[in-house]
């Protein structure tokens, strides 16, 4: 499996990238840590590791799946960033020792409706104005 099999890069209407959870390389490692590698969590490791970029985009994530709406190359760059850390289990052990230390639990740093953050009929609607 690589990288390119677990994102998604949509690009329709609303260009999105998806990630699905509970799917990739680093999921025991991330369970055994005590922590759920649901798209909260995934969310929060965006925003740990690039928060400008992670504030730059709409993040829609449920528990099945992490989810990012925006313009394409933010998009493409919030894959780029990520894929190490989905791949990688050395490195996101090394991610997760940083949050630890800075007591920081990643899936508590997404806010799944944040008041900020339009929700889909919000973006449905917004459509058609």
């Amino acid at each position: 499996m690589t990288d390119r099999d677990l994102f998604r890069l949509s690009t329709g209407d609303e260009p999105s990238l998806t990630l699905d959870c509970g799917s990739t390389p680093v999921d025991d490692l991330v369970l055994i840590r005590d922590t759920e590698p649901n798209g909260y969590f995934w969310e929060g490791v965006l925003t740990f590791i690039d928060p400008k970029l992670a504030n730059s985009l709409e993040l829609d994530s449920e528990a099945g799946v992490f989810c990012a709406y925006g313009d394409r190359p933010l998009l493409s760059q919030a894959q780029l960033s990520l894929e190490p850390y989905v791949m990688d289990t050395e490195r996101m052990s090394a991610l997760l020792d940083r949050a630890d230390a800075e007591g920081i639990h990643l899936e508590g740093l997404a806010d799944p409706t944040p008041a900020e953050r339009p929700g889909l009929l919000s973006r449905l609607f917004r459509r058609h104005d």
